[in-house]
């Protein structure tokens, strides 16, 4: 049984006993790799929904550019999400992802960064966009 200060074994004081165990995720390489591929993944389905079709050739490139990334990222983070909710065990690959879009260049958060139906509306409309201009100039 877990000792608290107060006496109280309630669930928010053991939660507050416990919480001094609590250690931060570490994202490493293979967790990076597979936000990656979670965000390419997500930008192919944009794009076959737009009706292109994508090589990988043509895919890594744009990935480069932060704007692209960040917005495959975003919709790849939201797919995550929904899976969370039917259940899905998710790892630190989501926080890869999370770390793609809400921080910044410099490695940390993004100041007032808020997650809205919003925010993924217009990472969709900016990977249209994207991908109607390539295949403009091809």
């Amino acid at each position: 049984m877990l000792k608290t200060d107060c006496g109280c074994t309630c669930p928010y004081c053991t939660y507050a006993v416990m919480a001094s165990n609590l250690r931060t995720k570490k994202v490493g390489p293979p967790d990076k790799k597979r936000a990656h591929l979670l965000a390419r993944a997500a930008l192919e389905d944009v794009a076959i929904a737009a009706g292109h079709r994508l090589s990988r050739e043509q895919i890594e490139p744009m990935l480069e550019d932060r704007s692209v990334r960040e917005s495959a990222a975003l919709i790849a983070y939201t797919r995550q999400l929904f899976r969370r909710c039917e259940g899905a065990a998710t790892g630190e690959h989501v926080l890869a992802l999370w770390r793609m879009f809400a921080w910044n260049g410099k490695g940390s958060p993004k100041e007032d960064f808020e997650l809205t139906a919003v925010a993924v509306f217009l990472a969709e409309q900016r990977l249209r966009e994207r991908l109607r201009l390539s295949f403009e100039s091809s």
